[in-house]
């Protein structure tokens, strides 16, 4: 098909000729709809702004002239504990693997897979046949070896007659001196292969060396088993049973402090599924603290009668150092984080909203205890900061309209992160921290 002479604008052919008046047109159409564009962006700000001057009249607003209504509780005085909590691990006081000391036929197992045994308890035999054989032989040997020596005594007897009459030359003598000698240590020998051969005919018979809970057999009635090579079975003793959990370094020295006072120290652990709360004693701290992560082991013992606790468990470990008394104590949804600090809405004698720097300490259920900043008795905010700003006129809601449950971000922590408040400073698992001041002028919750 021939195209000279034609070029192809949007899409339809126009002749040369008519070129210039083509593009022109195509520029208006072009410059129309840019036109068309920024005229549609006009309308949509002022449609914004006529939206934002229509909040910023709502008398609802955060700093509007009317009171904000809002929720709040008086802060209290409580008696606290100084605790440390974390998650531990469950491990047996004493885990014993029982190996066979002699080789030979497996021929009885005397317990049952998951029984709790006694110490000296009977749990397996090894066929004793060969091992009853080798110490019939050591006692024969030692029989033979017995009368030789008494034989090898009498001749040397004679021989230092004979050499006392200068019969018998004095290498006669000497020889059987040699040979008596010779012949008591043959005995020791034999007495000593007797207790070899009693030791491996007792090893037949493997006892319990702990009081513990057996688990899985490992070997069966039948198999041919090495010495000090083939398990037989794994006894845990979990009466009593320990509990291995960390704190950090900040920690540590409050924590030698109380364990070193002479009075047993309160170890609480609790496990997700179970509502009942184990107590034990700490007895353990290890003697050196990990590079890497700046933790120290600790470790509590527990009786475990009921055996609640079984080893490999993860628990929930409450270490009770000593007790607080007169803490003032507050809502942890009162508690919100500014750019310098955590704060408190007080509500004051004007009904107006203060605010208060706070510092933090340990949380405890809903409440989380204020080290510094606010007095028992004074009302905090804990529902509606987010429309309050220092200065701001407020009305208290009825209390049966407040929130019942919720927190601020201060109410949140972990087993983790809760350290005794008593601590002045520490890493980030510390629950609170310094001193804060109060946020900026207008700073929003």
């Amino acid at each position: 098909m021939e195209l000279t002479g034609q070029f192809y604008l949007t899409d339809r052919p126009v002749h040369l000729a008519r070129k210039e008046q083509a593009l022109k047109a195509y520029r208006r159409q072009a410059r129309g709809w840019r036109g068309g564009i920024l005229a549609a962006a006009w309308i949509a700000w002022l449609v914004v702004a006529q939206a934002g001057c229509s909040r910023q009249a709502d008398p609802k607003a955060p700093r509007g002239g009317g009171p904000v209504p809002v929720s709040a509780e008086a802060a209290t005085t409580r008696d606290v504990p100084v605790q440390i909590l974390n998650f531990g691990t469950v491990e047996a006081a004493a885990s014993v693997t029982l190996r066979s000391q002699v080789s030979g036929t497996l021929i009885k197992l005397a317990f049952q897979e998951g029984q709790f045994v006694q110490k000296g308890q009977l749990l397996c035999r090894i066929d004793p046949a060969k091992f009853e054989a080798a110490l019939e032989a050591a006692h024969a040997n030692l029989e033979r070896d017995e009368a030789l020596a008494e034989n090898a005594k009498a001749d040397l007897a004679r021989q230092k007659t004979l050499q006392e009459k200068g019969i018998s030359s004095k290498s006669d003598l000497d020889q059987a001196l040699s040979a008596e000698r010779t012949l008591a240590g043959t005995v020791h020998a034999d007495k000593a292969a007797i207790q070899t051969a009693q030791l491996d005919l007792d090893h037949c018979t493997i006892q319990s060396p702990v009081s513990g809970r057996v688990g899985k057999r490992l070997a069966n009635e039948g198999n041919l088993v090495n010495a000090n090579d083939t398990q037989l079975l794994v006894i845990n003793q979990i009466q009593p049973v320990n509990v291995y959990f960390s704190v950090t370094q900040a920690e540590l020295p409050l924590v030698q402090r109380y364990f070193a006072g002479g009075e047993p120290l309160r170890v609480e652990a609790v496990l997700p599924e179970d509502s009942q709360t184990q107590v034990g004693q700490l007895f353990f701290i290890d003697n050196t603290i990990d590079k890497a992560t700046g933790m120290v082991l600790v470790g509590a013992s527990f009786a475990n009668t009921q055996e609640h606790l079984w080893p490999g468990q993860h628990v929930q470990v409450v270490l009770r150092l000593a007790q607080r008394s007169g803490v003032v104590m507050a809502p942890s949804r009162a508690v919100q984080p500014g750019r310098e600090g955590t704060y408190v809405y007080v509500v004051g004698a004007d009904q107006t909203a203060q605010v208060r720097s706070v510092t933090v300490g340990q949380a405890f259920g809903d409440d989380v205890v204020i080290e510094q900043g606010l007095s028992s008795g004074e009302m905090v905010v804990t529902d509606g900061q987010f429309r309050l700003s220092p200065g701001a006129k407020l009305t208290l809601k009825p209390a049966s309209s407040a929130p019942s449950t919720g927190a601020g971000p201060a109410a949140v922590s972990s087993p983790a992160s809760q350290v005794a408040p008593a601590t002045s400073s520490g890493p980030a698992r510390r629950q609170g921290g310094t001193a804060s001041s109060a946020p900026a002028e207008g700073t929003r919750a």
